[in-house]
Parts: C-alpha cells; structure tokens; sequence
C-alpha cells in the first residue's frame, strides 16, 4: 500500500507513519524470512529484548539502503514491504517506518520527530528510549546519518507518541 498526500499535513502523515508501524511491523518477518534467514532469525532471537546492539545492526542495515526522495510536491508514505523489496520511496517517511518496526518488535518505546531549520517542518525521525533517555535513531541517509545523533541543528521540533 501506498499513500500519496498531496499536501503536507502533518497530522495525516503522523497518523499514518503509526498507523503503518503498529498495522504492518511484521512485513520485516515476512521479507527477511524469504531474503536473509541470518537477519530473520537475529530479529525472531531479539524480539522483545531491548538488546541495543542488535536495534543499531538492523538500523545500520535500513540506513544502508539507497534512499530515494519523493516526488516535488507529493508526500508518498509507503508500506515497509514494498519498500523492502525497492518499490515504494525511502525517504525519511519510508526510514522511519523501518526503523519504527524495528523499535517496535524489540520492545522498545518510541516516539517520532518532526524537525526542521528556520522554524519550518522539513524532515521526519525516530528516536527510541534507552537507559532514561531518548536517543535518536534517524537512518535517512546512508553517507550521513550516525546512530544517536542529529542530522542538523534542529530550530523546529515536534514530537509524537503513537
């Protein structure tokens, strides 16, 4: 399933993002039982175990994938086995739903990020909470995103709990 927004609403594109994570986390199964048996049963053996190590190789893993923005003017959010398998976009909407999958089937707690520079809403994330505190989890670019850090010095800040 994918979904165009053809404006930016914020509260959709939220909704949505949640919606997809809680509706569909188990596509990460499903793809990885048939494309990497090694990382489907690292994910069957880490499920629900708030192991940290094992949340930063699989965020390293959807980091690494080509990311792909969408189209000027459309928002495309889509279902994590589509873009899985290279179909869909995987942009920081697409990265975040992964990534939020992962936190998810791990057991630990999220919350996802709207950030931006000069007061505007420019890029999604994730962060997940960790030994009191919440670390960001932002897999968008492969050449510049680092686990626990930011990509840019954030002016605007928005943070949602599904």
């Amino acid at each position: 399933m994918k979904i165009n927004i053809e404006s930016l609403d914020l509260d959709k594109t939220i909704k949505i993002i949640f919606d997809f994570i809680n509706q569909y986390y188990n596509d990460l199964f499903l793809f990885l039982k048939d494309n990497n048996k090694k990382l489907y049963q690292f994910l069957l053996e880490n499920q629900n175990k708030q192991n940290l190590k094992a949340f930063i190789c699989f965020y390293k893993w959807i980091r690494d994938m080509p990311y792909k923005k969408d189209e000027k003017g459309i928002e495309t959010i889509t279902r994590q086995i589509l873009t899985l398998k290279g179909k869909g976009k995987r942009d920081c909407d697409e990265k975040t739903i992964l990534i939020g999958s992962i936190a998810k089937i791990m057991g630990f707690p999220y919350r996802v990020v709207i950030s931006g520079r000069n007061d505007k809403p420019h890029h999604i994330y994730l962060e997940i909470y960790y030994l009191d505190r919440w670390i960001p989890a932002d897999p968008t670019y492969p050449d510049k995103n680092k686990f626990a850090k930011r990509l840019f010095k954030e002016s605007y800040k928005k943070v949602y709990y599904g």
